[in-house]
């Protein structure tokens, strides 16, 4: 199953609903995940936690999809 992570657009709102532990989780058990951009960011997490941990590089830039480049099965 694909799965996307968006961050949190509400004011003063900053959490994702993965970790990069969640990442690892789901990818194990066969799931390609996707984060958004600078998602964790805000609570301490980089972009390069979330692709170490796994997560394919597809991007959401203003609701459109910037980039397409999956990790995991079949990515």
């Amino acid at each position: 199953m694909l799965i996307g992570v968006p961050k949190e657009i509400k004011n003063h709102e900053y959490r994702i609903g993965l970790t990069p532990a969640g990442v690892t989780e789901l990818v194990d058990h066969g799931h390609q995940v996707m984060i958004e951009a600078g998602g964790g960011a805000a609570i301490g997490f980089a972009d390069e936690q979330y692709s170490g941990a796994g997560a394919g590089d597809r991007w959401w830039c203003g609701g459109h999809e910037c980039g397409a480049h999956g990790h995991g099965p079949g990515g």
